[in-house]
């Protein structure tokens, strides 16, 4: 009975040093997901100390940053307005710094995640992109077979048109992606982002080539539907522009 109650007294007074230290202790463990180039106040709770100190950050490719900024109190919080100083790198940041807590130096660390627009890659969200994604380069295959199984100029110019276009497409999906699943290599979305904006622009001078060779085409159609009238036949009037038009 003796040793039952020394092991209760033991796990009593392992709770209460638990909640104690909770009680004490720097509290703060993550701010969250952050939008890229948004203002933030990195901040700490403590209800035993009469300061906080911010030591240094480490940032997503590693690097560590000595800062050694003393926090404004605030009952019993304290923080620092950061600005957008340090929310221009995609992915994981680790703050750290120390305070006294019950009059003894402690030190803390917590993190944030900074994305392109502050939210955080959920499954759902990850499946969305890869079903959109499997869907348009399908069609962009179909596309690409129908151009060079068709024999019509035509056809052939119109599965061009739809093929270019899923491609602009496709870019935008992949430069979505690259902002939320890559963003330790911000180079990949960079590019795809460039690629996007030259396809996209791309788009213009392929209308106006487009546009220009239905009137050329028009204008042969007539000139065949001419000779077709004077008595010549279909395969002579089409030898006779040259092309045939199919």
């Amino acid at each position: 009975m003796k040793n039952l109650n020394s092991v209760g007294i033991i796990l009593i007074l392992t709770f209460l040093i638990i909640i104690f230290s909770n009680f004490v202790s720097a509290t703060q463990i993550t701010l969250g997901t952050v939008e890229k180039g948004s203002d933030i106040s990195l901040m700490q709770t403590c209800g035993n100390c009469s300061f906080n100190n911010i030591s240094y950050i480490v940032y997503p490719n590693k690097t560590i940053e000595i800062l050694n900024i003393a926090m404004t109190k605030n009952g019993v919080s304290f923080y620092y307005d950061s600005g957008d100083a340090y929310t221009q790198d995609f992915g994981k940041h680790d703050i750290c710094g120390f305070g006294d807590v019950s009059g003894v130096i402690t030190t803390w660390c917590y993190d944030y995640f900074v994305t392109p627009n502050g939210e955080e890659v959920s499954s759902g969200k990850s499946i969305f992109y890869i079903g959109l994604l499997a869907v348009l380069i399908f069609f962009m295959v179909l596309g690409i077979y129908a151009f060079v199984s068709f024999d019509g100029l035509l056809s052939r110019v119109g599965m061009f048109g739809i093929s270019y276009l899923i491609l602009i497409a496709i870019t935008f999906v992949g430069w979505n992606m690259a902002n939320d699943f890559l963003t330790s290599a911000p180079f990949i979305a960079s590019f795809l982002r460039i690629l996007f904006f030259v396809l996209t622009i791309g788009v213009l001078p392929l209308v106006i080539g487009g546009f220009a060779w239905f009137v050329i085409m028009a204008f042969k159609v007539k000139e065949i539907q001419r000779l077709m009238d004077r008595g010549f036949s279909m395969d002579e009037a089409e030898r006779r522009q040259g092309k045939k038009y199919k």
